[in-house]
């Protein structure tokens, strides 16, 4: 989903999985970082550079898990500065 909320662009991802262990999920943008349960073949690098990118274009980046009205999952909330 994207939005706009006055000078900033919001961008949020999200998936429907088990989210993130609470102790985990401040370090899940470090590089090459995949948990104590890692699924896939990834080598944890993906959102580490997503985060660089979002720094560099001076927005801001969190991840949250979802707790919601019977829903679990991940989701991603990146806010970068809307162009004028």
């Amino acid at each position: 989903m994207c939005d706009r909320d006055g000078a900033a662009a919001i961008l949020q991802i999200e998936d429907t999985g088990s989210g993130v262990a609470p102790d985990e999920i401040d370090r899940i943008f470090e590089p090459f970082f995949r948990g104590q349960h890692p699924e896939g073949d990834g080598v944890g690098l993906g959102l580490s550079i997503v985060k660089r990118m979002v720094d560099r274009l001076g927005g801001s980046i969190e991840a949250v898990n979802i707790t919601e009205a019977g829903r679990t999952g991940l989701r991603i909330i990146a806010r970068l500065p809307a162009a004028v």
